[in-house]
């Protein structure tokens, strides 16, 4: 019987993490796979990126169908400016989940990393297809649409989330974006 997936690695623990690096998960193991998805996110948060993706990858074997890690990978490659590794875990999410508003804003989030506009905003559609009110979606959305020198369709598009009162698109909508 394997070894239980560490759950408690406080992200300011030194050094690389032994259990992590050296246990290979056995395919079907939720619980595993839940163990690697809550040490990748206490490193993550300790900035400790590479290691997270390590345990991401880990829970990817314990739970080849969890769309979850290859998302949280997507975003931590799109942080360290590796758009076409972010492009390809975010493609599996989709895959996995398709239903899912995170996973299309996410990919609106790789296209406007690889300046690719038109296809950010149709990204963002379909995730607002899902939730229209949605505050991340539609600030990402109104961002890019003053990046692309639409500042009116930004500002339309920051209304529904100032109306929300999220504060951050109130500014936007007053002030626009440096």
């Amino acid at each position: 019987m394997a070894p239980p997936a560490p759950t408690a690695i406080p992200a300011e623990a030194p050094g690389p993490l032994p259990a992590l690096a050296t246990w290979t998960p056995v395919a079907g193991d939720a619980a595993a796979a839940d163990g690697f998805i809550t040490a990748a996110r206490r490193l993550e948060d300790g900035h400790r990126y590479d290691e997270a993706l390590r345990a991401y990858r880990q829970a990817m074997v314990a739970d080849p169908n969890r769309a979850s890690p290859h998302s949280a990978s997507a975003y931590i490659y799109l942080k360290q400016g590796r758009s076409q590794e972010a492009y390809l875990e975010t493609l599996e999410a989709l895959a996995r989940e398709p239903d899912m508003p995170t996973h299309w804003m996410r990919l609106g989030d790789v296209y406007a990393a690889m300046d690719d506009g038109e296809r950010a905003l149709a990204s963002y559609e379909r995730a607002l297809s899902f939730n229209p009110l949605s505050s991340p979606v539609l600030l990402r959305k109104g961002d890019l649409l003053w990046k692309l020198g639409r500042e009116d369709e930004a500002r339309s598009a920051w209304r529904p989330a100032c109306d929300g009162g999220t504060q951050a698109a109130c500014r936007r909508m007053e002030e626009g974006l440096p």
